[in-house]
């Protein structure tokens, strides 16, 4: 039987959410034993979820990591600019841990070398979501363990409307998009994300979520406010021996929250979409198709990539679980 893996939180937002939620399922294999967020709501929301001992749950996680070390893994989901600082503290500490994506977000911190003692049977993995993701059946440790050289250009799209004088027309359409999107999922009782992106300390209702729209961000029209996310994101990455990779981010598709990719060799090619790959084999002319089936609980949904968020986590614990035999 695997002995059962301890765990500790930072940032109990979305991610720490979903990733937490595994222990519900498998409470035989992993225990959530504390959390650190600086909102007492999340704390507390935490603690009833997961029977956190009070002595247990912070609001600075740097208390938490200068402590006795009280878990065999820490799952960072702060936000992404604040993985850095925990992740090395953490490592530091003998923790396995669990990155939320990216480890930089700017050219000069992606730069520079972390540093930081590695200890035996110590691992780390980077959370990266990919739809596709079955099952990782060994995790090994890779923390920048390669040079990569990169370009990348960021625009934001904005569609300019020959007349910018506001109609009643627009802001009735408008309306209509934020009933659908937010209200309709309160209705619903869809309080996953992105409601629980706009009540960030209290459970999502029609109250709560109507104000979050009137007084927030959220309600305003991304065409006619300061918005600056990016809508579409192209990078071209040259690793070491030469291998080159594009990546190509696009806001408006079809598909939401889809992935595509293709591998090019020289003896054939490799696509993947959603659950089915494709290899061509360039010699035979001959194309096999495969389909990839991955058991993933219901209830674990709270986000457009639920089966890939579930096998990283899975994957995470199995390899956490391993180390402690």
């Amino acid at each position: 039987m695997s002995p059962l893996v301890r765990v500790i939180v930072v940032g109990a937002g979305c991610r720490g959410e979903i990733y937490s939620r595994y222990s519900i399922i498998h409470p035989d294999r992993v225990k959530v034993v504390g959390v650190a967020d600086p909102r007492k709501f999340a704390r507390t929301k935490f603690q009833q979820l997961y029977n956190i001992a009070e002595e247990n749950l912070y609001e600075d996680w740097r208390i938490l990591a200068e402590r006795e070390k009280c878990a065999d893994a820490v799952l960072i989901c702060t936000p992404d600019v604040l993985h850095k600082e925990p992740a090395v503290a953490f490592a530091k500490k003998g923790y396995h841990v669990l990155l939320e994506k990216p480890m930089a977000v700017s050219d000069s911190m992606a730069s520079k070398k972390i540093t930081c003692h590695v200890y035996d049977k110590w691992m780390s993995a980077i959370a990266s979501n990919c739809p596709f993701l079955s099952r990782i059946t060994k995790l090994n440790l890779s923390l920048i363990c390669f040079n990569l050289n990169y370009s990348s250009n960021n625009n934001v799209l904005k569609l300019i409307d020959k007349n910018p004088q506001k109609t009643q027309s627009s802001g009735v359409e408008n309306g209509r998009i934020i009933i659908k999107i937010y209200l309709d999922r309160v209705k619903q009782g869809r309080v996953g994300w992105p409601l629980a992106a706009l009540c960030p300390d209290t459970l999502p209702d029609i109250e709560t979520v109507s104000e979050a729209l009137r007084t927030g961000p959220y309600g305003r029209c991304v065409y006619e406010c300061d918005n600056d996310v990016c809508s579409n994101q192209i990078v071209n990455m040259e690793f070491e021996g030469g291998l080159t990779a594009a990546f190509s981010m696009v806001a408006f598709t079809e598909d939401i929250c889809k992935r595509k990719t293709t591998i090019y060799g020289s003896k054939g090619e490799l696509s993947f979409k959603n659950d089915e790959i494709r290899v061509f084999d360039f010699l035979t002319q001959k194309a096999t198709n495969y389909v990839v089936s991955v058991d993933c609980p219901k209830n674990f949904d709270l986000s457009g990539h639920r089966r890939a968020d579930y096998c990283l986590i899975d994957s995470f614990i199995s390899a956490v679980a391993v180390s402690l035999l």
